[in-house]
């Protein structure tokens, strides 16, 4: 697999100089792309192609991009190897050329695809959970590779796009990770131009669900602390902590995280600039509810999420909306403003979750909860037990989320369990 150059179909020159282990073809991959894990003398070796011109056959998904756009995309994968050399990126060989397009030659990386279709994601056997339960200290170590390899592709100008946990391959044996399908990836910042891009809505920032909103280095800030959040405390089942584990301290926002993108303490944040708060030299513990209640008052993040048999539920943007709906001041994409009596909130609303932070007063909470309540989503506070807005909520719950449940009917309910926690 190391001339430059081929006059043939890539899938029979694939074949007749090693052994296909596995292929992933038109009717398993949404892309288009067609894929071969062969062996070639021993070495494990993954050949890319952009797959056929022709139409896609009975019973296959019609992929988003033409063979031309499949083109495109992995000449911008061969451009984002070369300019990377990280360990988690498996090493780019060789680029094949043929008249069917490039075939991306790369070192087969080891592991198994964190992710799983959804019906599975509650099986114990799956990657999925498999990742999730890995111990902390292992666990942390895969989030470290990854952080640093984004460190690395943004000193090299790049911007997450499509980053979720079917580009997570981990070798279970010994919690190594590899990254890969980073074929959508921009380099520099740019300007949603899809409406919905393309991702699943678990990680997504805001904005790249907001055509016309600029997509940059914030927005892999995003999706990484989604990605972190959700495997790290969150949809997967984890083991209940035990009782005498401390619990992390909560945090909040000091003068720093409300400047956001404006450098205005009174302006509200864009688009993706929210997100699970990183503490900083600004930052302070959490204070009493007298404090929490003043206009104006820090900010926390809260974060709304249903769940159904362990896993993410769909939905319940629509019903949340027809609470909080009347109460927008103002609307950016996926980010509200919303007033309601003695204070206010900032949201981050999702199709099917919902994060609240630099809420102030007391009427603001109120709203939440009721919203949840009539989405039939749980309420997680950042370092706090779940709060059920449901009593019939606990029986679709993650085990770890278990560990301490409460049940909220008021905003006042819900601000004694952040408070007191």
């Amino acid at each position: 697999m190391t001339v430059r150059a081929i006059d043939e179909d890539p899938g029979g020159y694939v074949r007749r100089h090693g052994t296909v282990l596995a292929e992933f073809g038109h009717l398993t991959q949404e892309s288009g792309n067609v894929s071969w894990l062969v062996d070639v003398g021993g070495t494990r070796l993954f050949v890319k192609t952009a797959g056929s011109t022709d139409a896609p056959v009975p019973g296959a998904p019609t992929p988003y991009f033409d063979h031309a756009g499949r083109v495109r995309l992995l000449r911008n994968a061969v451009e984002l190897a070369s300019s990377c050399a990280h360990p988690a990126l498996p090493r780019l060989l060789n680029v094949i050329e043929s008249p069917y397009g490039p075939a991306l030659v790369y070192e087969a990386a080891r592991g198994e695809l964190v992710h799983v279709p959804r019906e599975r994601r509650g099986d114990p056997a799956s990657a999925y959970q498999r990742f999730g339960h890995l111990q902390a200290d292992r666990l942390l170590g895969v989030f470290d590779v990854l952080v640093d390899l984004h460190v690395d592709l943004a000193a090299a100008g790049w911007v997450a796009c499509d980053l979720y946990d079917g580009c997570l391959l981990v070798d279970f044996a010994t919690a190594s990770l590899s990254v890969v399908d980073l074929d959508t990836y921009r380099r520099g910042p740019s300007v949603n131009d899809m409406g919905r891009m393309f991702g699943a809505s678990r990680f997504m920032a805001p904005e790249e669900l907001e055509l016309g909103a600029p997509i940059d280095e914030r927005t892999t800030v995003f999706t990484l602390g989604r990605l972190v959040w959700h495997f790290g405390t969150g949809s997967p089942s984890r083991p209940s902590a035990s009782a005498d584990r401390p619990r992390s301290p909560r945090w909040c926002g000091g003068p720093a995280d409300r400047r956001r993108r404006t450098g205005s303490p009174a302006s509200p944040p864009s688009p993706g600039s929210g997100g699970p708060h990183v503490p900083s030299a600004d930052d302070r513990p959490c204070p009493g509810p007298d404090q929490l209640w003043q206009p104006g008052g820090v900010s926390f993040d809260v974060f709304f999420q249903g769940f159904v048999a362990g896993g993410a539920a769909e939905g319940g943007s629509a019903e949340m909306l027809a609470v909080l709906g009347p109460h927008v001041t103002e609307r950016d994409g996926t980010f509200l403003r919303v007033r309601v009596g003695d204070g206010e909130a900032y949201i981050y609303l999702s199709s099917d979750s919902m994060m609240a932070n630099h809420v102030s007063g007391r009427d603001p909470w109120d709203a939440l909860v009721e919203g949840a309540r009539a989405a039939n989503w749980v309420i997680l506070p950042i370092g706090c037990p779940t709060c059920l807005t449901r009593p019939d909520q606990r029986d679709e719950l993650p085990v770890e989320l278990l560990d301490e449940v409460v049940l909220v009917s008021s905003g006042a309910e819900l601000l004694t369990v952040i408070v007191t926690s």
